[in-house]
């Protein structure tokens, strides 16, 4: 596919030039991905691939059809695009709970996994377990990936480390994402 230029109409179809419309997002979109680190790559591989089992299949199913309202099955995953299925994904293992003790798939992962993964992938997955959901308003950026917040939800302030939204939210930006603490820093 060829590349969309800043002033080139919207390939949304909005009529509005692409700067003016899908622009930023597509390069949070893109950021986000060449930002992760190995180690959060790995491991969010691991989990998804854990969360396909056929053990899940039932609960998969069943979260994808809450989370979708029923508009898309899991046969429509042609029709969704790469972002919305890793949100899906993502509020499936963190936020959906499966099994006769509803309990989350990243609590059950990490009991049956843990053990096997280092160190640092364990600390990481406590951290992600321990995580809340927020809506953030961007106060203002700093350095490579520093961030000020404003928890809409929790109405505090507070500051958190994100590089790819440090070097393309604007101040004002809402932002919806999940917080966690790993080593005394905040992560967004």
């Amino acid at each position: 596919m060829a590349k969309v230029g800043r002033n080139d109409p919207c390939p949304c179809g909005s009529g509005k030039k692409y700067k003016n419309c899908c622009m930023r997002q597509d390069r949070l979109s893109a950021s986000r991905e060449l930002n992760m680190r190995a180690d959060e790559a790995m491991l969010l591989n691991a989990l998804y691939q854990f969360a396909q089992t056929r053990r899940f299949a039932s609960a998969t199913s069943s979260a994808f059809a809450v989370f979708w309202s029923g508009v898309y099955d899991l046969d429509g995953l042609q029709e969704i695009d790469s972002d919305d299925i890793r949100r899906t994904f993502e509020w499936f293992v963190h936020d959906y709970p499966v099994g006769d003790d509803r309990r989350y798939l990243i609590d059950i992962f990490l009991k049956n996994q843990g053990d096997k993964l280092p160190p640092e992938a364990r600390s990481l997955l406590e951290a992600w377990g321990h995580s809340s959901t927020g809506l953030f308003r961007i106060l203002g950026s700093g350095g490579e990936a520093q961030l000020s917040l404003y928890d809409c939800l929790r109405r505090v302030e507070l500051e958190a480390q994100n590089p790819a939204l440090a070097r393309n939210a604007q101040r004002g930006d809402l932002v919806v994402g999940r917080h966690y603490l790993l080593a005394g820093i905040t992560h967004l």
